[in-house]
């Protein structure tokens, strides 16, 4: 018994740390700094129930993540969920993102290209 859950533990914790690095991999800069950072802070505090909904969250298309968490756009419902307003709430108070407008001023504009 003591086995199983130590296997138990052990793939919780790999599927955690596969989640951040998706996080991190987006291939896109903005989101990979925005998700990088707030799976590396969070992700392994985070329930089974919300590990599942974050999955939800990376599986969607990187536009879409990236237009949900500024509050551009139409939004999928399954999105809009606790993670997801986790996700702003980092973003606006770590990251100075409090508008679409404020991330163009204080992030893109220090970005080489």
């Amino acid at each position: 018994m003591q086995s199983l859950r130590r296997f138990s533990f052990l793939c919780n914790n790999v599927y955690r740390k596969q989640l951040i690095y998706r996080s991190k991999q987006r291939g896109w800069l903005e989101v990979d700094l925005i998700l990088g950072s707030w799976a590396t802070d969070n992700v392994m505090k985070l329930s089974d129930e919300q590990l599942e909904k974050y999955e939800y969250i990376l599986n969607q298309d990187t536009l879409d993540i990236y237009n949900s968490i500024i509050g551009r756009g139409k939004i999928d419902i399954k999105v809009e969920n606790d993670v997801m307003n986790m996700i702003r709430d980092y973003s606006q108070k770590k990251m100075l993102l409090k508008t679409p407008d404020n991330y163009e001023k204080n992030i893109k504009s220090k970005m080489s290209n």
